[in-house]
C-alpha cells in the first residue's frame, strides 16, 4: 500500500496537470471567439452602379457567409421607379436614387451578423467633345475588371479597347455598357460640339491672297477629313488650297462643306465681300506737334485697318488713325486695310520765323519768310490791323502806318503769331544805324563823345538823329546830355510813356530815358538808349565801355520814353 504522502504528491500533480488542460481548453475557445467577432459580413459597405444596371448582392458578401446570406430592404422599400430587389438577391436599378439593402447571416446565435449596403445609382454622365478629341469614359473606372463592352448609339465616337472616346462625326450620341449577360445601360451622353466659323464673314482687299478663315471644333488629321470651298461667284473670290484669295471688288458667299472621319457632312456658310481700299492722302506734310487724320476710301463697314504705330518715328499713328508729329524729319507710314498694305509718306516740318518780331516802316514793302517749311508746305497769313499792316496769303506786306498788328501764321496745320512793329522812315533808318554801330569797334568816353568812334549814351542818339535831319535843339558842334534830349521830347509833344511799358507798345527808334540818382537835371535823367525793336536797345554803355546791343529791360529806373519822329 502506498503512503499517505506519497498519495498527497501523487494527487497534487494530477491536480496540476488537469489545471493545464482545462487552462489550454479555455484559452483555445477564447481565440476561437475573437476571431469569430472580429469577421465581417461584406466587402464593402458602398455601393455605386449606374441606372438600367443589375447589382448581384452576394458579390460583396464574404464568401463564408454568401450561400446563408439573407437580403433585404432597410426599412422602408425604395419606390419600384427607383430599384427592385429580387428573391436571389439582385437590385435592377432603375432611377438615380439611393437605396439601402440589410443583409444578414443566420448562424450560430453567437455567429450571427448584419450590416447595411448602401447602393448609389447614379445617371449617365454628360460629355461635351470636339470634334477630334479624347476622352476617358468615367464607367471604365467604376467597373474596372468587369467584362462589359462599349458601343455607341451612332458612329459619332470610336471606343477603346480601354475605354477612351475619341469623336469621330458630328452627331450626339450615347454610350451604352452591355454585361455579358446582356444587361445594359448607358453610361454617357455625348453632346459633340457643333463646328463652326470663327467669322460668318470675310473681307479682304482686292489682290489679297491666301486668307484662312478658322474652323472652330473641326481639324484635319486624317485622308478621310476635308474642308471643301464652294464660293457662288468665282470671278470675286477663289479658294486656293490654302486661303481665299480675292480676285475683284464686290460681295458673294461661300459654302464650306466639312466632311467628318465617320462620313458625317456639315455645311457652313461664309459673306465674301472683297473691297478696294484707298487712302485719301499718300503724302502729308505737317508741323511738328500737330496732328492729323488721314481716311481710307473703298473699305466696308466690317473692314480691318491696322494703323502702322512707329513712336520712335518722325511721325506715328494712334490706334484710330490720327497721325501725330513728332519731329521734323520724312518718314512713311504703313496702314494695312483688309490685308491691303497702304503706305503714306509724311514730311514733318517746323516751321518758324528767325525773328521775335517784324520790323518795317511806314509805307515799306517787304516778304515775310518763314523757315522750317519744304516744298508743298501750305502757309497764310492774316493780319489782326489791316490799318497798319496789310500782308497776302503769301507773306507779301505792306505797312500802311506807324503802329503795332500781330500777323497770324497758319504753317502746316501749326499756328503762331508774330508781331509787327511799323516805325517812321526816319526812326527805322536810326535804329538800323544804332544797331550798325554795335557792330563796329567802339568805346565810351564823355570827354572824347563826339570823336569817331567815341560815344556817350547821349551823343550816340545825337549823332544818329543828325543823319536823319532829327535835332534836339542842336545842329552841330557838341551833342546835349539825355536830361536835355528828354526834356527836347517833352517840350515838342513827342513823349509816349512816362514810365517803362511792355515792349509790344514801343517802335523802332523810340527813346528811353533813365533815372538813377538825383543830378538835378530833368526829370534827374541820367541815362538814355534807343529802342532797336524786337525787344532790344542799343546803348553807348559805360559798363561795356563800348556801344552794345542788347534785350530792353522794363526797368523801374524808366522815367520817360519818347518817339522823336512822332
Amino acid at each position: 500500500m502506498m503512503g499517505k504522502d506519497k498519495r498527497q504528491n501523487v494527487m497534487q500533480k494530477i491536480w496540476r496537470s488537469g489545471f493545464t488542460v482545462v487552462m489550454l481548453v479555455l484559452v483555445c475557445v477564447g481565440m476561437k471567439q475573437s476571431v469569430a467577432a472580429e469577421d465581417v459580413l461584406l466587402k464593402v459597405n458602398q455601393v455605386t452602379a449606374y441606372a438600367g444596371d443589375r447589382v448581384i448582392l452576394q458579390d460583396y458578401v464574404n464568401e463564408e457567409y454568401q450561400k446563408e446570406a439573407v437580403y433585404e430592404w432597410e426599412g422602408e422599400a425604395p419606390n419600384p421607379a427607383v430599384a427592385e430587389l429580387t428573391k436571389d438577391g439582385i437590385i435592377r436599378t432603375k432611377s438615380v436614387g439611393e437605396v439601402k439593402v440589410k443583409v444578414s447571416f443566420q448562424g450560430e446565435e453567437e455567429a450571427k451578423k448584419e450590416e447595411i449596403l448602401s447602393i448609389s445609382i447614379i445617371g449617365p454622365e454628360d460629355l461635351s467633345m470636339e470634334y477630334g478629341s479624347r476622352i476617358d469614359l468615367e464607367a471604365v473606372s467604376l467597373y474596372q475588371g468587369e467584362k462589359i463592352q462599349y458601343t455607341s448609339s451612332v458612329n459619332s465616337v470610336e471606343i477603346s479597347e480601354q475605354g477612351i472616346l475619341t469623336a469621330c462625326g458630328f452627331q450626339d450620341t450615347k454610350i451604352t455598357a452591355t454585361r455579358e449577360d446582356e444587361t445594359s445601360f448607358v453610361v454617357a451622353n455625348v453632346k459633340i460640339l457643333e463646328p463652326k466659323l470663327a467669322k460668318d464673314k470675310i473681307v479682304r482687299a482686292a489682290g489679297t491672297k491666301g486668307y484662312s478663315v478658322a474652323v472652330e471644333y473641326f481639324s484635319v488629321n486624317d485622308t478621310s477629313e476635308s474642308i471643301q470651298w464652294k464660293i457662288a461667284d468665282p470671278q470675286i473670290a477663289a479658294w486656293d488650297g490654302v486661303g481665299c484669295s480675292a480676285l475683284k471688288k464686290g460681295s458673294t458667299t461661300a459654302d464650306i462643306v466639312l466632311t467628318a472621319k465617320n462620313g458625317d457632312q456639315k455645311t457652313l456658310k461664309i459673306q465674301i465681300v472683297v473691297t478696294d481700299p484707298a487712302l485719301s492722302r499718300t503724302s502729308i506734310i505737317m508741323a511738328q506737334g500737330t496732328s492729323q487724320k488721314i481716311s481710307v476710301t473703298g473699305t466696308d463697314a466690317s473692314s480691318e485697318i491696322i494703323w502702322d504705330n512707329h513712336v520712335d518715328s518722325h511721325a506715328y499713328f494712334s490706334a484710330d488713325g490720327v497721325i501725330y508729329g513728332s519731329d521734323a524729319g520724312t518718314t512713311s507710314l504703313k496702314i494695312t486695310v483688309d490685308g491691303r498694305e497702304l503706305l503714306c509718306k509724311v514730311q514733318v516740318t517746323n516751321p518758324g520765323y528767325k525773328n521775335l518780331t517784324i520790323i518795317l516802316y511806314k509805307g515799306q514793302s517787304g516778304n515775310l519768310k518763314l523757315t522750317g517749311t519744304v516744298k508743298g508746305s501750305v502757309v497764310s497769313f492774316t493780319s489782326s490791323n489791316k490799318k497798319v499792316l496789310t500782308i497776302s496769303k503769301t507773306g507779301k506786306m505792306k505797312a500802311k502806318k506807324t503802329g503795332h498788328a500781330t500777323v497770324k501764321v497758319k504753317a502746316d496745320g501749326k499756328s503762331f503769331s508774330i508781331l509787327a512793329e511799323i516805325s517812321s522812315k526816319k526812326g527805322y533808318q536810326a535804329m538800323k544805324k544804332a544797331i550798325a554801330i554795335s557792330k563796329t569797334k567802339t568805346k565810351y568816353s564823355q570827354a572824347r563823345r563826339m570823336s569817331k568812334g567815341y560815344y556817350d549814351c547821349s551823343s550816340m542818339v545825337s549823332r544818329v538823329y543828325r543823319k536823319y535831319g532829327v535835332y534836339f535843339g542842336s545842329r552841330r558842334g557838341w551833342s546835349p546830355t539825355a536830361a536835355t534830349i528828354g526834356q527836347w521830347c517833352t517840350r515838342h509833344k513827342k513823349v509816349v510813356a512816362k514810365k517803362a511799358v511792355s515792349y509790344k507798345k514801343l517802335l523802332p527808334g523810340d527813346l528811353i530815358f533813365f533815372s538813377s540818382q538825383k543830378n538835378g537835371r530833368y526829370k534827374n535823367i541820367t541815362h538814355v538808349e534807343m529802342y532797336t525793336g524786337g525787344a532790344t536797345d542799343v546803348s553807348a554803355s559805360s559798363r561795356y565801355n563800348k556801344v552794345v546791343h542788347y534785350g530792353y529791360s522794363r526797368s523801374s529806373e524808366i522815367v520817360l520814353i519818347a518817339r522823336p519822329t512822332k
